[in-house]
């Protein structure tokens, strides 16, 4: 990747990026930001009060005393 795109996306040598096509138009973005934006799009469904590792810690328990 050319030193001048890289400066652009504040990427080093060897960072990962995300390729995506979007309306005929190449995006190319740091994964760091591909992150971001998924979390972004799931935060919306969950509530802001919710306790994600409490309830996946509960549910693994659950699953473990159903086997």
């Amino acid at each position: 990747m050319p030193t001048a795109l890289r400066d652009a996306l504040a990427l080093r040598p060897g960072d990962p990026v995300v390729l995506r096509i979007e309306e005929a138009t190449l995006r190319l973005i740091p994964i760091r930001q591909g992150i971001a934006e998924a979390q972004r799009c799931v935060r919306q469904y969950i509530p802001a009060d919710a306790a994600l590792v409490d309830t996946l810690l509960r549910e693994q328990r659950h699953e473990v005393q159903r086997e």
